[in-house]
C-alpha cells in the first residue's frame, strides 16, 4: 500500500488481550503509519444457537454480522487471521464493485469440492464447483449485504440445514449462489486466484508475482513436514 494512504483496519474481536491488542497496533504503525484501528466484539449470544465449527467454538460466524457491526461502511475486505498478505491490498481494493455483492476467489480444494456437491446435491440444490468460493476472504458491498438481508438469509439457512459442511462458508455460497432480487446486480463475481492462495500448494511463481496467502489449518510451526517452497 503507497505510504501516503489511509488504511482501516477493523478486528472482529472474539476474546484478544489487551497486551495483544497493544502489541499488534504498534506494530502495524510501524509498518504503515497511515493506519486507523477498529476493534469490534461481537455480540455471542447472536450466534449461540449455530453449531460450534470443528468443535471449537462460534466466532466464524461473526463475519456475517459486519453489514450491521459496519452500519456506516459501504465496502469491506474481510479475511481471516491467518493470511500473510504478499500482494498490495490496494490493488484488490480498486476492484470492489457497485453491481456485485461479493467478490471472492474459487475455493479449488478438490477434497473440499466434492463434499460440498454431495452435500448440496444430496439436499436438493444446485451446485457449481467452479463458482464455490472459499469465505476466508471476500470483498463485500455491504450496502447491497443490508439491501438482500444476505445475513438474515444465512442465519436462516444455518437454522434449517445446522450440519452445513463448512460452516458461514457453505451458507454463503449456498444464498450467493441464488440470483439477487436486485435488478442489475450480481450476487457473486470471482477474483483472480492471487488474492487467495493456499499455503500447501503455493508455488516460487505464485511469491515472485504476488498473492495473498490463506494458512488454512496449516499453522507452520505445527507442520510435520515441509512440501511448498517457502
Amino acid at each position: 500500500v503507497a505510504k501516503d494512504a489511509s488504511v482501516r483496519f477493523t478486528i472482529l474481536d472474539g476474546g484478544l488481550q489487551q497486551a495483544d491488542w497493544d502489541f499488534l497496533c504498534r506494530k502495524v504503525l510501524q509498518l504503515h503509519p497511515n493506519s486507523r484501528f477498529n476493534r469490534l466484539k461481537p455480540d455471542m449470544r447472536r450466534l449461540k444457537a449455530l453449531s460450534a465449527w470443528n468443535g471449537e467454538g462460534r466466532m466464524t460466524y461473526a463475519r456475517l454480522l459486519l453489514p450491521e457491526l459496519l452500519f456506516d461502511t459501504r465496502h469491506v475486505i474481510y479475511c481471516d487471521v491467518d493470511f500473510l498478505w504478499l500482494a498490495d491490498v490496494a490493488e484488490l481494493w480498486a476492484l470492489r464493485r457497485d453491481d456485485v455483492i461479493c467478490l471472492g476467489v474459487p475455493d479449488g480444494t478438490e477434497a473440499v469440492i466434492e463434499r460440498e456437491r454431495r452435500w448440496f446435491e444430496t439436499r436438493g440444490f444446485t451446485f457449481d464447483g467452479a463458482r464455490y468460493f472459499c469465505a476466508g476472504m471476500c470483498l463485500l458491498n455491504l450496502d447491497l449485504c443490508r439491501q438482500m438481508d444476505v445475513a438474515g438469509k444465512c442465519f436462516s439457512f444455518l437454522s434449517r440445514w445446522p450440519d452445513a459442511q463448512f460452516a458461514d462458508q457453505t451458507a454463503l455460497n449456498a444464498v450467493l449462489g441464488e440470483r439477487a432480487c436486485i435488478p442489475d446486480v450480481q450476487s457473486l463475481a470471482l477474483l483472480p486466484g492471487k488474492w487467495h492462495r493456499l499455503s500447501r500448494v503455493v508455488t516460487t511463481a505464485d511469491l515472485k508475482g504476488g498473492c495473498a496467502i490463506h494458512y488454512a489449518g496449516d499453522t507452520p510451526w505445527k507442520r510435520s513436514g515441509w512440501y511448498a517452497p517457502l
